[in-house]
């Protein structure tokens, strides 16, 4: 596991009894131009299970190579013997496990997600038009009705001009 700080970076190398993954924090650029694909889908993409490699008691040799070739190199190295009786070795497998097991589920349900995303992109185009139309249609509607009423005042205009106005509330009401 390779974790970077700000004056070093850190590899840490287990040699244990127990199968492992491993997730590789390079992050493939490629998923960042999918705007159809959310970046949730990639957040295990690089875990794999890693080379497991058990070490015999005995004397070891562990070597350092670095390709730096703008300043020297510097390193550190700790070895540490670790408890494989520990109870954080079942929590580590059953946490391994598990992002195994979400990151086959992931890697399924992508699939279903873009098909029902798809979907939900279609069915509210068709909303949205569909609400265009109402409102249209509505539109359509209160001018049809005002032209009706519009004509059907028409016919009322020529009677009540020729009849003389009485007085009262703008002709309506006689006195």
């Amino acid at each position: 596991m390779t974790n970077k700080s700000k004056n070093r970076t850190e590899v840490d190398m287990y040699f244990v009894d127990f199968e492992r993954v491993q997730l590789n924090n390079v992050i493939p650029l490629h998923f960042l131009k999918d705007d159809e694909i959310p970046a949730s889908f990639h957040l295990l993409d690089g875990l794999e299970y890693s080379l497991n490699i058990k070490l015999k008691p005995g004397k070891w040799l562990f070597c350092v190579y670095g390709d730096n070739w703008i300043s020297e190199g510097r390193y550190q190295l700790q070895i540490v013997v670790c408890n494989d009786k520990s109870p954080l070795v079942t929590d580590i497998v059953a946490y391994e496990k598990t992002l195994m097991e979400k990151k086959n589920w992931l890697s399924n349900f992508q699939k279903d997600f873009v098909e029902a995303k798809k979907r939900y992109e279609e069915v509210t185009k068709q909303l949205e038009n569909e609400s265009t139309q109402i409102n249209e249609l509505l539109a359509e509607r209160d001018k049809a009705y005002n032209t009706f009423k519009t004509e059907a005042q028409q016919q009322y205009l020529h009677a009540n001009a020729n009849q003389p106005n009485n007085g009262g509330l703008f002709g309506w009401f006689s006195t």
